[in-house]
């Protein structure tokens, strides 16, 4: 099965590392990274920006509505993400818990929806900006009109994205109770039930584009046939 795990941080953790310490955790997450790709359990992650640089899309009436700053709210929020091949939930929660950003921040595990996903594709044009689509779903279950909506709204989407070559990677995600949050405090892995926060709104599938520009990715995410119903998060990766 493949797993998404979710990398949460908080706003008073962005810079409270000293450099040796940053300097520390970069040289084990890349010891991290290396490891999961040797045993074949890595499809694909990355850091993003923080909230401070994120848009959210709605389309309300036909209309386009674009916010500044997260979809919610809070001093915590979505920090990075891996991308996991793992034979069930235990080996992705055990591989979880060796991630160094455990130690400091927690973990969301979540298995995706469906049918299995490749690797991700590298991307040849280095001179794209790349954007994390975060699509927000909600504890109140699609009405058939939603369903209708978004159905009729695919097709468009597939074209824009086969016009622009512009799509990565991406998937919907089972539901925030199928969650499991991952912490390391003290040696010690501390595994909930659960997803991160408990809220109406949680993130119920992602997209990775390649963009040339933010106004591109929010132009695609205005007809992604969810931000008809709900609402997507916009969010740019840290050049690697």
């Amino acid at each position: 099965m493949q797993y998404l795990l979710l990398i949460y941080n908080a706003e008073s953790n962005w810079d409270a590392l000293s450099e040796a310490e940053n300097a520390n955790m970069i040289k084990e997450f890349r010891e991290f990274t290396q490891s999961i790709i040797a045993s074949g359990n890595y499809k694909g992650g990355n850091q993003l920006h923080p909230t401070s640089k994120a848009t959210t899309v709605r389309v309300q009436d036909g209309k386009t509505l674009v916010t500044d700053g997260p979809f919610v709210e809070t001093k915590e929020w979505v920090a990075g993400f891996d991308l996991l091949e793992c034979a069930d939930i235990d080996q992705a929660v055990e591989v979880a818990a060796k991630h160094p950003l455990s130690w400091f921040h927690s973990i969301e595990v979540r298995p995706l929806d469906g049918d299995r996903l490749g690797p991700m594709p590298l991307v040849e044009d280095q001179s794209q900006m790349k954007f994390m689509f975060l699509v927000i779903g909600n504890d109140q279950p699609y009405s058939e009109a939603e369903l209708a909506t978004f159905e009729a709204g695919l097709p468009a989407l597939i074209a824009e994205h086969k016009r622009r070559n512009s799509w990565l990677v991406g998937h919907s995600l089972q539901g925030p109770e199928t969650a499991k949050m991952v912490r390391v405090r003290d040696g010690e892995t501390l595994v909930s039930d659960g997803p991160f926060a408990e809220t109406k709104e949680f993130i119920a599938g992602f997209d990775v584009l390649s963009c040339e520009t933010r106004e591109a990715a929010v132009e695609i995410a205005a007809i992604h046939p969810v931000a008809a119903i709900r609402m997507i998060e916009i969010r740019p990766f840290w050049e690697m």
